[in-house]
C-alpha cells in the first residue's frame, strides 16, 4: 500500500469543525459531484453503507472509518440495509498530516478497519464528543472539538497498516502494555527498564523515538485517562481516585488540569451537566 501525500494548501485553512449523526434507510444515496472544500471523516455505528467510486465499491460496516479529502466526489448511501453513521467535517491542523496517511481506495477515498471492539467503541465515543460539543455554546468550543477529533485520528493511527506504530520495537510495545496493565503501581523508570530487559537510557531513547513522548509521560497519561473514567462513572471521592490511579493527591489535581483543562471536581460537574442535557433531549 502506498502512502499518499496530503496537499499542503489545505493545511493553511483552519476553518471550523462541524459534525452530526445520520440515520438513513435503504435506497438513500448522496451525491456531491465536486465533494466539499474540507475533509470529512465518517464512521458506521450500525447497519452498512456503500461508497461508490472507480472500479470497486467500498462497503462500510461497523468498524469502518472512512476519510474523504477535499474536492473528491461524494457518492455514498445505504442500498441494502439501513445505515447509522457519525460524520465530521474539518480542516486539519499541520500536526495531523502524518495521522492522515491512510490506505487509499478508488477515487481518492481512504479507509481503515478497526477490528478491536474496545478501540472501535472509543473512536465512536470521541466522535460523539465532537458532535455534542458542536451543539453547545461555551468558550473555546472549537478547541474542545479539535482535541476530541485529534484523539479519533490518534486511535485510528493505531489500526492503520501504514502507520509508524506498526514498526515499533516489540520491546517498546511490551513496555506500553505493561504500563497500561499496571498504571496503579508505583513504577519508576528503572522498574520499566528492568521489565523490558533494557538499560534506562536505551528505553528512554527508543520509547521517545517510537512513541513521541517519554515512558513516564506515557504512564501519566494512562493514569489520567483512568481517573477521567472514574470521575465520569463512579461516586468515589477525588482523593480516593488519585490513590487508585497511582498519584499522590497533592499532585493529582495539577496533572489532571494540565491534561483536561479542568480540575477533577470541575470535570465531574461539567460531565454530569452535559450528560443530563443529553438525557433530557
Amino acid at each position: 500500500m502506498k502512502r499518499e501525500h496530503i496537499a499542503q494548501v489545505w493545511l493553511e485553512n483552519h476553518g471550523p469543525i462541524y459534525a452530526g449523526y445520520e440515520r438513513v434507510r435503504h435506497g438513500y444515496r448522496l451525491i456531491r459531484e465536486s465533494g466539499t472544500d474540507d475533509w470529512q471523516i465518517l464512521t458506521t455505528t450500525s447497519g452498512q453503507g456503500l461508497f461508490h467510486g472507480g472500479d470497486h465499491d467500498l462497503h462500510a460496516a461497523v468498524g469502518s472509518v472512512v476519510l474523504m479529502p477535499p474536492g473528491m466526489k461524494h457518492d455514498y448511501g445505504a442500498e441494502e440495509t439501513s445505515w447509522d453513521y457519525t460524520w465530521i467535517h474539518f480542516q486539519p491542523q499541520k500536526e495531523w498530516v502524518e495521522l492522515m496517511q491512510w490506505p487509499k481506495h478508488d477515487g481518492g477515498l481512504m479507509a481503515i478497519q478497526v477490528a478491536d471492539a474496545t478501540r472501535r467503541q472509543s473512536i465512536i465515543s470521541e466522535m460523539d464528543s465532537v458532535v455534542q460539543y458542536s451543539k453547545e455554546l461555551f468558550h473555546r468550543k472549537q478547541q474542545f472539538m479539535s482535541n476530541a477529533l485529534e484523539s479519533v485520528l490518534l486511535q485510528c493511527d493505531l489500526c492503520n497498516p501504514l502507520s509508524r506504530h506498526h514498526n515499533i520495537d516489540p520491546r517498546i510495545l511490551a513496555a506500553m502494555d505493561f504500563m497500561r496493565e499496571n498504571f496503579e503501581r508505583d513504577l519508576s523508570l528503572t522498574d520499566l527498564a528492568a521489565q523490558s530487559c533494557m538499560s534506562v537510557s536505551n528505553l528512554s531513547h527508543l520509547f521517545r523515538k517510537h512513541v513521541g513522548i517519554g515512558p513516564m509521560k506515557y504512564l501519566d497519561i494512562q493514569r489520567l485517562e483512568h481517573a477521567r473514567a472514574m470521575l465520569e462513572n463512579t461516586e468515589e471521592p477525588v482523593n480516593t481516585i488519585a490513590s487508585r490511579v497511582g498519584f499522590e493527591f497533592c499532585y493529582f489535581s495539577l496533572h489532571f488540569k494540565k491534561h483536561t483543562m479542568f480540575s477533577p471536581r470541575a470535570y465531574r460537574a461539567r460531565f454530569r451537566a452535559v450528560k443530563t442535557t443529553r438525557d433530557t433531549k
